[in-house]
């Protein structure tokens, strides 16, 4: 599912730096506004594609405790009260559960994408300013 968002945005920004350089060899002020125009779109699927990376709080995806049950078993458990109780229970218990310790020192895999937004900004705040003072 993130692919297609992936390539779109990285197929709008493209797109939107062609227009851009367009507008810097030949003054085409259309160009300019075309560009802005392919790199909004853009910059929401870069939003959207930080928000399906992003994982969610709780426990860690490869706990050992953690357990996925086919639709059958789920089906079954919910059929019966008392294992529908145990399911409920299983999963009160994973989800107040502490979660594991984490490691002390610096990580700087969020910084990728928070410098990356950053720029976008930059890029997109100057480009808009360029094509208003250019008419």
């Amino acid at each position: 599912m993130s692919l297609p968002i992936l390539a779109g945005h990285a197929g709008l920004n493209a797109a939107g730096l062609v227009c851009w350089i367009v507008f810097l060899a030949f003054a085409a002020k259309p160009a300019a506004w075309l560009a802005i125009v392919l790199m909004a779109p853009a910059i929401g699927l870069g939003i959207s594609t930080v928000v399906i990376w992003t994982p969610y709080p709780g426990p860690a995806q490869d706990a050992p405790t953690s357990k996925v049950l086919a639709e059958p078993e789920i089906r079954h458990a919910l059929g019966d009260e008392a294992l529908t109780g145990q399911l409920v229970d299983e999963l009160l218990a994973r989800s107040l559960a502490p979660p594991p310790p984490r490691t002390p020192g610096w990580h700087l895999r969020p910084l990728v994408p928070a410098g990356h937004g950053v720029l976008a900004v930059a890029t997109f705040s100057l480009a808009v300013l360029s094509a208003v003072a250019a008419g």
